[in-house]
């Protein structure tokens, strides 16, 4: 290779090499952006929820204040008029006491008279018998024991008076009513306090809701930016690979998974030669295909291709004739530039091996082949299956109503009491794919109800939310979904499953929380999200791509 062509494939190597690796490290910065986005967006779930929950309580506490309030002044009221029942019963005791006194000595006096009377009528009854003077004295007589008579009564009268006035227990109730009219003002401050507190928990929650809000902004603003950087770099390496590369892009989602297409621009001829009659891959004769790991491809030169091509490795794969300036060419059960079987889980990229026309090398006086710059790396993956939202049912978990083998799967150690809901879904039977399914409660979201109308997308869950940020949520905040065995007959709804169908079931009990970690709150609407997680070991980790639910079609359910 000459000078110039070995200072243009270098450049183009470099600019390449490092355009992929600014885009890699602006696709950490994405994700590290968009994890504090994540957990941004919970705070500031966790802080609406808890001013919520202060604005209830604020407005019970309210209520009790008011309520304690009016009980205070009924107190109140209460004090003062047991003390004025108590200084008019120790008057009334005191009045009736001299008023009994008094009709005591009234009665005394009476009694007296009435025995004079008495001796004064029998003088006359035995000197003046049936005489006028008798007549007016037995008339006197008879008056006089009648008022001796009423006299002693009312004296009696009198007595009782002043008896049953002093057990009047005034005094009691008064004490009574300082002692309630203390315990009442004891709870009135309690509840004033409880008040100010409640204020002061909704002002600070305001502060927190503001913080959280202004730190939301900011992660957004920064997963933005990064976002913008990381599209503008993949742009700018998709032009610079467009114009110094051939275009060559390769595409490993295919409906086989051991398959790629790579594809790529033919090479033209930047000179006119009239005299020569060229065909459409003038200036080369063929283009072969090369697939080599990725952590050998800083490696791999056109010496490394020519000694494949000239031993013809079977990892060297010839492109078949375009019909047109652009190749697609599908890929499929074929080797690496080691003689190995390209397998599921690593890395790789592509070369292009052009092979100049003798004549052509002749024209320009320059006898070596063109390699290209490697492709981006690409990895041949396993998609697992996602879980159609309209699959998954979510129900109020009522034991009586259970199958038998979801009660084998519910009793484990647990009281009935301690399950709330039950969560069913089928899946297809792979016997093939280790894999577990995570179940998880996504907390619905006020920004939910600020998503546009035409486009009802966003309405789920209302917070950032993907497979990647699925497969770190702690294992705490996730339920293993558990497998039952088919049942003939058995189905979701009205539907009966297929027989290779399998019944998947998970329980959720108070102890659960949601993906941010939280308690379930009682009334508050929650999103069942299932992650299809794959259980291979270590070695086959990379072979496998998880899959989360299909959000858009999965309903809400209350707790």
């Amino acid at each position: 290779m000459n000078s110039y062509n070995e200072s243009l494939h270098f450049t183009v190597l470099s600019t390449l090499k490092n355009l992929d690796l600014e885009q890699q490290n602006l696709k950490s910065q994405v994700n590290a952006a968009m994890f504090t986005l994540y957990h941004a967006q919970g705070a500031t779930i966790r802080t609406e929820e808890r001013a919520a929950g202060a604005r209830i309580a604020f407005g019970f506490k309210a209520e009790v204040q008011h309520q304690a309030v009016k009980d205070n002044n009924l107190s109140v009221n209460l004090l003062n008029a047991a003390n004025l029942a108590n200084q008019d019963v120790q008057s009334a005791v005191c009045d009736v006491a001299v008023c009994a006194s008094n009709v005591q000595l009234a009665a005394n006096v009476i009694v007296r008279l009435a025995s004079d009377i008495g001796s004064i009528f029998s003088i006359v009854n035995a000197a003046d018998f049936d005489s006028d003077i008798y007549v007016l004295a037995a008339n006197a007589h008879e008056l006089i024991d009648d008022t001796a008579y009423d006299a002693e009564l009312a004296s009696q009268l009198a007595m009782e008076a002043s008896m049953l006035t002093a057990e009047i227990s005034s005094s009691t109730v008064w004490d009574m009513a300082k002692t309630t009219n203390s315990l009442m003002g004891n709870l009135l401050r309690l509840t004033s306090a409880d008040l100010d507190a409640a204020a002061q928990t909704i002002a600070s929650n305001g502060k927190a809701m503001a913080t959280a809000s202004a730190n939301e902004k900011l992660a957004e603003g920064s997963l933005l930016w990064s976002s913008a950087a990381y599209k503008a770099t993949k742009s700018a390496y998709g032009l610079t690979n467009k114009e110094l590369n051939i275009n060559l892009e390769v595409d490993s989602r295919t409906k086989n998974g051991l398959s790629f297409t790579v594809d790529f621009d033919l090479i033209r001829s930047p000179f006119s030669f009239a005299d020569t009659e060229v065909d459409q891959l003038y200036p080369v004769r063929d283009y072969f295909l090369i697939v080599v790991k990725e952590n050998k491809k800083q490696v791999f030169s056109v010496s490394s291709a020519n000694h494949l091509l000239s031993k013809g490795n079977e990892g060297v794969i010839r492109v078949n004739r375009p019909e047109a300036f652009h190749v697609s060419q599908e890929v499929s059960a074929a080797k690496d530039s080691d003689h190995e079987e390209i397998r599921l889980g690593i890395n790789y990229v592509v070369f292009v091996m052009a092979v100049y026309t003798d004549d052509y090398k002749r024209k320009i006086n320059c006898y070596d082949d063109y390699l290209s710059a490697p492709s981006e790396a690409f990895r041949l993956t396993k998609r697992l299956e996602s879980i159609p939202g309209h699959a998954i049912t979510v129900t109020a978990y009522n034991r009586k109503e259970l199958s038998a083998e979801e009660l084998t799967a519910a009793d484990s150690g647990r009281e009935e009491e301690d399950y709330k809901y039950k969560l069913n879904f089928y899946t297809g039977e792979n016997l093939n794919t280790e894999v577990a399914y995570r179940c998880m409660l996504l907390p619905y979201s006020p920004d939910a109800d600020h998503a546009l109308k035409d486009e009802p997308l966003q309405l789920k869950p209302g917070f950032l939310f993907n497979v990647v940020i699925a497969e770190q949520v702690a294992e705490e905040s996730y339920t293993l979904a558990r497998k039952l065995p088919a049942v003939a007959g058995e189905g979701n709804g009205s539907e009966k499953p297929e027989h290779s169908k399998l019944h998947w079931v998970a329980f959720f009990g108070p102890d659960t929380t949601d993906n941010f970690g939280d308690m379930l709150m009682p009334g508050k609407k929650y999103l069942p999200v299932i992650l299809s997680y794959s259980t291979a070991g270590a070695a086959q980790q990379n072979d496998f791509v998880n899959a989360l639910s299909a959000i858009a079609t999965t309903d809400y359910f209350q707790y």
